[in-house]
């Protein structure tokens, strides 16, 4: 049996001068730990979820922590969330994964919620965006005669990515004006051929054909032997599959599901949507892909 880990940061960015740290380390055994400053706070809980979407939204979480101290909870609710500091960037960091096979990176994205529940049980609740601060700054952009890949790039910079370009026809745009906030400029981008579809993934900017075609044989397999859990669920145009908690799953994965109680289902999907669900003290601790198969 795998133990969970896991382990959250705070992190306050100044543009000037240089960036004030806080950060919040919670090294899970059998019982949660935070560490802040070199304070060990006792008796804390976790719960998070994480969400990525294959198309013109960015990355979302939602991450819960419970009973901190009394000053602990006050200072992140005033200072972490978004509404109070707006001048200042507040991101929360989340690592999640095993004791045994490594604790790894899930969701680096701003706050835009840092409320407590009421009592007995108090829980910091913290809503997080990727690029949310980013898209508080508005750009204009106009541009003639540009290829996609060309547009990415530039796309790219501007929000700070690296561009990983997918696909294999790199058609020219007449025109591409965007005037708003920044990372609204994937919607824009989503609106030129609604053949591809751009994301942002792990500090990647992602372009990619929207229906997908099979074009590697190293398919990440999905079983019962992989960590599968139950059987696959199937609707009339997409399949859901659970697995344990698995950050190695990323969107459009080339995914080769092998299901033993519902063979028809067995087949190679790439994944649109997944969520990273955890529970430091409860049961989930899994991931949900959100699959279509390849088209022949």
């Amino acid at each position: 049996m795998l133990t969970r880990k896991a382990y959250v940061e705070f992190v306050v960015e100044k543009r000037e001068p240089e960036p004030i740290l806080l950060n919040l380390n919670q090294i899970i055994k059998k019982e949660a730990e935070i560490i802040k400053d070199g304070k060990r706070l006792e008796e804390i809980d976790i719960k998070f979820s994480v969400r990525r979407y294959r198309g013109q939204q960015t990355a979302e979480a939602y991450i819960d922590i419970c009973n901190l101290a009394r000053q602990d909870m006050e200072y992140l609710t005033s200072y972490m969330g978004y509404a109070g500091e707006k001048s200042k960037r507040k991101r929360i960091i989340l690592y999640a994964g095993y004791e045994e096979t490594g604790v790894n990176f899930l969701f680096d994205g701003d706050i835009i919620e840092a409320l407590p529940t009421s009592p007995p049980d108090i829980w910091l609740r913290c809503k997080a965006i990727v690029s949310f601060y980013d898209n508080q700054s508005t750009i204009n952009v106009a541009y003639e005669n540009i290829t996609i890949q060309d547009l990415g790039l530039k796309i790219a910079n501007i929000l700070n990515l690296k561009l990983d370009f997918r696909i294999e026809t790199n058609k020219t745009i007449k025109a591409f004006n965007y005037d708003g906030g920044k990372t609204n400029i994937l919607n824009e981008l989503n609106a030129i051929d609604e053949k591809i579809v751009g994301y942002e993934e792990f500090g990647k900017l992602i372009i990619d054909d929207k229906d997908k075609k099979l074009k590697t044989k190293n398919v990440m397999k999905v079983s019962k032997d992989t960590g599968m859990i139950g059987m696959p669920e199937i609707g009339p145009q997409k399949i859901i599959v659970k697995t344990f908690l698995n950050n190695n799953f990323k969107l459009g994965n080339e995914l080769l599901l092998e299901s033993m109680m519902i063979p028809s289902a067995n087949g190679t999907y790439y994944s649109y949507y997944l969520e990273h669900n955890g529970h430091l003290r409860g049961n989930e601790w899994y991931t949900t892909l959100y699959c279509h198969r390849f088209k022949t």
